[in-house]
């Protein structure tokens, strides 16, 4: 017997659905897998080291049974959070529901650092800007941003790779007494957390309050936690509250749109002080605006940001001479040897494993997500960091900024047509927090 009509459609879509699951999740295996067998071989045919022993991701793969306690620790705390978050993001205030997602981010990614040895827990700021603050100490800020550009050349990796607001920031901190590994720990667990809040609020505002609420969940629990106690996470918050408020702009029409345009362009601004690699975040709000045709808004957004850009420029520093210095740079570096064509599949590899495979399954169904614009944009964002060739082997860190919008299409994964399927949230949370228990047990990574 032919089942016709709204019956029909129905097992035609869940086949679909199920289809384009398991073709997310092989795609999401295999390209991690190959990304593995290639890259073996492709590092061992160097006689220059390529640090990514653990390739494609920095580290070292082992195992150390001394890990296993704080691994159990942070596993119970991941249960009890998968289990409850689909339940209270749908009953609780949103306030609410954002200092729930918060509290899960930032306990869950401290939980699994203490897994990690301690000669790399929570020192990465430490190690790649914290040391340099005696640079701005010795001359002063005026002339440190006026003198970057030229001294660029001599100065340590990280440096070489970013703008000056970082080492400033963090020699502003110090002069108000905040320093050291405890300081930086709170300052990489806050950033993720509010990582994590501004792209709820971003979903929010353009897809609406039920997709962000079914989108919190999987922002507040992926692989990208093992990631999150390194620099990157504060680059990437402070472009995403940037990104939050231009969006709450361009999607509102009332008196607090121009004032939260230009915020945002300004909070957007001072992140491109932060890090290069964060200008791709302005894709989500250019396609989200022309997508509304919101042109007011967007160039209200674009005012803040060239008011933003031109603090540093009245001290000296343009933005842009010191984007061409820092890609020369990086053509002299390491990236010389480590190649192209191979970092293609290692980034995607890299990229893919700090999402995880749900949410690869959900982004199979993008066409049927809420907020599609914005999520399609947000991945786009990675794809072309990658195909730019400034990314060759960078490796999980600098992926950070792009990932919290990324993981907002785990909604569609438990939240369609107006309906809940909260055991199937529960699944693919588990699903995430298993990937990311194995990479911590597993994988030694200094980020």
């Amino acid at each position: 017997m032919r089942v016709h009509g709204p019956a029909a459609t129905g097992v035609v879509t869940a086949t679909a659905t199920r289809r384009s699951t398991v073709v997310g999740i092989g795609l999401w295996g295999a390209v991690i897998v190959a990304a593995r067998l290639i890259g073996i071989p492709y590092v061992a045919s160097h006689d220059t080291p390529l640090a990514v022993d653990a390739v494609p991701w920095v580290g070292q793969w082992t195992w150390a049974s001394s890990r296993l306690a704080a691994l159990v620790v942070a596993a119970i705390a991941g249960a009890i959070a998968l289990w409850w978050l689909p339940v209270l993001v749908r009953r609780w205030a949103w306030p609410a529901v954002l200092l729930a997602v918060s509290t899960t981010t930032a306990s869950l990614t401290w939980l699994l650092a203490r897994a990690s040895p301690e000669v790399y827990r929570w020192r990465s700021i430490q190690w790649g800007y914290g040391q340099h603050t005696d640079l701005v100490e010795a001359i002063g800020p005026a002339e440190y941003l006026r003198t970057y550009v030229e001294v660029q050349p001599s100065l340590g990796g990280h440096l070489r790779a970013h703008p000056p607001g970082f080492v400033l920031s963090l020699w502003s901190f110090e002069r108000v007494g905040l320093e050291g590994t405890g300081f930086h720990l709170a300052l990489m667990l806050v950033a993720g957390a509010v990582a994590s809040l501004a792209a709820l609020v971003a979903m929010r505002a353009v897809a609406g309050d039920e997709p962000a609420r079914a989108a919190a969940p999987f922002v507040a629990i992926a692989p990208v936690l093992v990631w999150r106690t390194n620099p990157d996470v504060v680059f990437g918050a402070v472009a995403l509250v940037g990104v939050a408020l231009a969006l709450v702009a361009v999607t509102r029409a009332d008196r607090w749109s121009p004032p939260a345009a230009v915020a945002g362009g300004f909070v957007f601004a001072l992140a491109l002080m932060l890090s290069y690699g964060v200008a791709l975040l302005a894709l989500p709000v250019v396609a989200v605006a022309v997508a509304r045709r919101a042109w007011r808004p967007l160039a209200l957004v674009c005012l803040g940001g060239v008011a933003g850009l031109a603090l540093p420029f009245a001290w000296g520093f343009w933005w842009l001479a010191g984007l061409a210095e820092t890609e020369r740079q990086y053509r002299l570096s390491l990236s010389r040897v480590r190649g192209y064509r191979y970092w293609l599949l290692g980034n995607a590899a890299t990229f893919l494993g700090l999402i995880g495979p749900a949410t690869v399954a959900a982004l199979t169904r993008l066409r049927a997500l809420p907020g599609r614009v914005l999520i399609g944009a947000a991945v786009a964002c990675p794809i072309l960091a990658g195909i730019s060739g400034m990314s060759s082997a960078e490796t999980e860190r600098i992926w950070q900024p792009f990932v919290p919008l990324v993981l907002l299409a785990g909604a569609g994964l438990w939240f369609t047509g107006g309906r809940w399927n909260v055991r199937a949230a529960r699944f693919w949370l588990a699903v995430q927090f298993v990937v990311a228990i194995g990479f911590q047990a597993f994988l030694v990574s200094p980020w």
